[in-house]
């Protein structure tokens, strides 16, 4: 007699066989997986119950080997259950911005910003801003061309943006540092002069009577 399976039996034959390959059971059996075990109910069972093996998965409270949603995919990803690769690929995206939207990575800034922090920190070094070949030599993150590509090789354009945003920080500083100063005068002018203590004068002793001179014999 073929035994009938309640469809809390299935879902739980399901999870059974997900944590032999993921110990926090959260990915789910591939169907030729589960094939391959030595599991009651079946596998033909549970597809057929549910309308489709995927969909059996997601009932049972997996993330299927197939058919993944792009949240399914992002969750395991910053969980570290798969690499990054292969579901940037399937979303159209670098696996930079894969990671960056799931918070594993700090985005950057625009890449012409990028550019024009680092001319400015080469611009305090120099007391001016760079020409080409000095971009070239003090970088520590990209080539000379690469601003120079972005810019349509005109030089002179980045380098009046550099100045630009090297007077900016200038100011910013400026500004902020200003406060500072005057909290400093103004805290210092706060302080009340200690007042000169009066050592208190210690009272003088009195006389002692002079002891009456013994009357003669």
């Amino acid at each position: 007699m073929q035994q009938i399976y309640s469809d809390q039996d299935l879902l739980d034959a399901l999870k059974r066989e997900g944590k032999k390959h993921d110990k926090d059971g959260m990915m789910g059996p591939t169907y030729h997986g589960y094939l391959a075990g030595k599991n009651k109910p079946s596998a033909e069972a549970i597809r057929a119950r549910f309308g489709g093996w995927t969909t059996a998965v997601r009932k049972a409270g997996m993330i299927p080997a197939a058919r993944r949603t792009k949240d399914e995919m992002k969750k395991l990803v910053k969980l570290g259950k798969v690499d990054a690769k292969y579901p940037a690929l399937r979303m159209g995206m670098s696996v930079r911005e894969l990671k960056v939207s799931v918070g594993l990575e700090k985005p950057r800034k625009p890449t012409r910003e990028r550019y024009i922090d680092e001319g400015t920190r080469i611009a305090r070094k120099l007391g001016r801003a760079p020409n080409f070949h000095e971009f070239n030599r003090y970088t520590k993150t990209v080539t000379a061309w690469n601003p120079y590509r972005l810019y349509g090789r005109d030089w002179k354009a980045f380098k009046r943006d550099i100045d630009k945003n090297l007077k900016e920080k200038e100011a910013a500083k400026a500004v902020k540092t200003k406060p500072k100063a005057k909290a400093v005068a103004k805290k210092a002018a706060a302080k009340p002069k200690k007042a000169a203590v009066k050592a208190k004068a210690k009272p003088k002793a009195k006389a002692k009577p002079k002891a009456k001179a013994k009357a003669k014999r």
